[in-house]
């Protein structure tokens, strides 16, 4: 029985923070708003005086002349346009409010209709077929013998056949011709409105066999092959699902599946059946994939049908629960248990090791281990405390225990290659020194896993210390490289489609706890030494994906990370940054073929997000994308008035790069409106000057939506684009010092509202 945390205490503290941030900007809403009220009482006093009344005349003809000047003055220095129509910019506004809202639209509208869909075959081959036409079913036998199926050649399932795609049957056909070797067909799906709006797509990844004994991924449709049905036997009579499942995992037994890029199938579903939990912790979260009725198969009842799949292929078979509630797991339960050889490398942390070492031995039910502890330089003192530990717990427990010292720089890679080098184990399992074993069967789970033919290597989820909230679930292959995904999300719903929940094919996994074959890591070569701090397990697993291996995140497997502990800080952050983006050109010189790419990530979700999200990307998300920098009058910069306004700026630095080619760019994000104004008719600028050089620039910005802006000021109008991103290449600024200002256009009157920050760039 696992040991369960509890994640009410953290939601109670979460709630009262995010009530007390509230309280405290309501307050300041209600400060300006007050200001607000008092300058129109002052305004309402003034203009009804005599004195301000008998200047009517001379003020008329005194603004008429300073506007003509400023059109003048302005021309070719701004980007703002003359006097436009209110209906205007509001339509324009909303236009695009609308645009950044739904980016899955954008995606249709862009990307979808470029997309390949294979050869076209002859759809009289195919016969359409229920998941419910399988109810009451003994065998695929007796169904294949009824009339009508004589000229079939294949079948294709679906949950609800008047939801298909009518081209499904033509690219079906087309696919098994060109695709010999599949035994199964699947594609993407999503849901759509009774309006025709379509929502909440269903990227899948490529075939991935453990995926597939976590949940059901084909979900509302598939496709079979007839020849590989016929001896096919049912055991849930009224359960098309259940049917469904078992005829999948049978007809498919060892072999493999594949698919088409594209979406077929779309379940009617109004948005807000599926928006989840509308409340924000630190960041927007996914809704919990529950209530999705395409997402299926990781409950219990489905497990009698996972575990006939692996018994199939020769396996004793275990399952249980997980931390996560309905959610449950299946994996091979080998009858011999082979020695592991737990490599940990560590350095002057004899007390941290100790709770390592401890929570092992007492917490894990796998009993056939040794542990090579390789330390690469300890003080005497620590040095001499961690033998004295080793030798300890070695004669308590029974356990072979074998320390290696040598005193070098650190070289993650060299240490695991020089402990692995030791070990007599069958099985290798690289460990940090600072992991916290917290569940009993975790060791159980992932040999299990090593175990099954074509498996690579095996990864643990991991948590923060403390806390059920995500630290590591495998590892993405990203825009912006290799990426934990989910990174600080809590452990308290499911994620994207099995993702963090459920067994998982991943492109590579952490090896802050990585088991792997000995004689698969030695025939691999092990970790690469001239990596030796980053990305040197990624490496790893990407050898083994270009081998034809596949490797499995187990996120039923669940231990606890102190994540910092090993190494300490870093020597400095620009030198660690360059480090790191050095080792990434490595990686990607070893393996060109994955630069932007992950067979199991769909290459339509987003490419630089934690969440799991449409890949569509605005303007204002393009890394490389800079704004045109112009130079302008410094005194009319300097003689803008400041007005009521609401901002802030939220970063003001160079981006980091991804890689060591990008150009050095300074990207200023935030968010500002004018108070009481319809913001519609704004354009928001970034004003840079300089007071040495008495110099000006004036910088577009990409505007983007806030949802969080019109929470918490919901009296102000059309401030939902109130968001700007603005990115500059560090050269057009001439080696100058600015200091930042954002400056407010409104497009109706031909003014300017100038807003001072603390930013500076240079």
């Amino acid at each position: 029985m696992k040991e369960q945390y509890t994640w009410a205490a953290y939601l109670e503290e979460a709630y009262r923070n995010q009530k007390k941030i509230n309280a405290q900007l309501a307050g300041k809403l209600q400060d300006a708003e007050t200001k607000v009220d008092e300058l129109n009482a002052n305004l309402t006093r003034i203009q009804s005086s005599i004195p301000y009344k008998m200047t009517a005349p001379f003020r008329f003809c005194v603004k008429g002349v300073k506007a003509v000047k400023s059109r003048a003055g302005r021309k070719g220095l701004f980007s703002g346009s003359y006097v436009q129509a209110k209906d205007t910019l509001v339509a324009a506004y909303e236009k695009e409010l609308s645009k950044q809202q739904n980016p899955y639209a954008q995606w249709i509208a862009s990307v979808e209709d470029t997309l390949p869909l294979g050869e076209i075959g002859d759809a009289a081959e195919v016969a359409i077929l229920s998941y419910q036409d399988l109810d009451g079913r003994i065998s695929m036998q007796e169904l294949l013998s009824e009339e009508g199926f004589a000229k079939v050649k294949y079948l294709l399932f679906a949950e609800n056949p008047d939801y298909l795609d009518e081209r499904c049957p033509g690219i079906v056909s087309g696919f098994f011709r060109e695709n010999g070797d599949c035994k199964v067909w699947y594609a993407h799906e999503d849901f759509i409105t009774k309006e025709g709006k379509r929502h909440h797509p269903f990227f899948k990844p490529v075939w991935s066999p453990e995926t597939l004994l976590g949940f059901f991924y084909p979900a509302s449709f598939f496709a079979l092959r007839k020849e590989d049905v016929y001896q096919i036997m049912l055991f849930h009579e009224q359960d098309g699902r259940q049917n469904a499942y078992e005829l999948c995992l049978q007809a498919i037994g060892a072999g493999k599946g594949g698919m088409t890029d594209a979406v077929l199938y779309h379940i009617p579903k109004e948005e807000e059946e599926l928006a989840g939990d509308t409340s924000k912790l630190e960041t927007t979260v996914s809704p919990d994939y529950r209530k999705f009725e395409n997402y299926w198969g990781y409950e219990e009842r489905y497990i009698p049908c996972r575990k006939r799949a692996l018994e199939a292929r020769g396996f004793l078979v275990a399952s249980g629960d997980t931390y996560i509630e309905n959610v449950t797991a299946v994996w091979p339960n080998p009858s011999y248990k082979p020695l592991i050889s737990v490599v940990i490398p560590s350095k002057d942390h004899p007390d941290v090791l100790k709770t390592c070492l401890m929570s092992f031995l007492n917490r894990t039910n796998y009993e056939n281990v040794e542990f090579i502890v390789v330390d690469n330089g300890s003080s005497e003192e620590n040095q001499k405390t961690i033998r004295d530990l080793m030798d300890t717990l070695g004669a308590l427990y029974g356990k072979k225990m074998q320390y290696l010292y040598r005193v070098s720089d650190f070289n993650f890679s060299k240490m695991c290659n020089d402990g692995v080098a030791k070990a007599q184990g069958d099985f290798v399992l690289l460990l940090n020194d600072d992991i916290e074993i917290i569940q009993k069967d975790w060791l159980d789970i992932m040999l299990g896993q090593a175990l099954v033919p074509g498996v690579g290597a095996v990864g643990a989820k991991l948590w923060y210390p403390g806390e059920e909230r995500i630290q590591h679930a495998g590892i993405t292959n990203l825009a912006i490289g290799p990426s934990h995904k989910l990174v600080t999300f809590p452990e308290d719903r499911l994620y994207y489609y099995g993702h963090g929940a459920t067994a998982m094919n991943m492109v590579a996994v952490t090896a802050a706890c990585l088991l792997v074959s000995r004689f698969l890591y030695q025939d691999m070569g092990g970790l690469m030494e001239d990596m030796a701090v980053a990305y040197n397990d990624v490496e790893f697993c990407f050898r083994l994906q270009d081998m034809g291996y596949r490797n499995v995140q187990r996120n039923d497997a669940v231990l606890r990370h102190h994540e910092s502990l090993s190494r300490g800080l870093d020597e400095g952050q620009e030198e660690k940054w360059n480090r790191l983006l050095r080792e990434k050109d490595k990686l990607y010189k070893r393996h060109p073929g994955l630069l932007e790419y992950d067979p199991y990530y769909s290459n339509h979700m987003k490419k630089n997000s934690p969440e799991y999200v449409v890949g569509y990307d605005y303007d204002y998300e393009k890394r490389l994308l800079t704004q045109e920098v112009k130079t302008i009058s410094y005194s009319f910069v300097e003689a803008m008035q400041e007005g009521k306004t609401q901002y802030s700026l939220e970063s003001c630095k160079v981006q980091p790069k991804h890689l060591r080619e990008e150009p050095d760019i300074w990207c200023l994000e935030g968010w500002c409106f004018a108070n009481q104004k319809d913001n519609a008719s704004f354009t928001t600028y970034v004003l840079l000057t300089d007071k040495k050089q008495l110099k000006a620039l004036q910088v577009p910005v990409a505007k983007h939506y806030r949802y969080d802006l019109e929470e918490v000021f919901p009296a102000e109008t059309h401030i939902g684009l109130s968001g700007f991103t603005c990115r500059i290449l560090k050269k057009d600024l001439a080696g100058g010092s600015y200091e930042v200002s954002l400056g407010l256009y409104d497009e109706t009157s031909d003014k300017w509202v100038k807003i001072k920050t603390e930013g500076e760039c240079e």
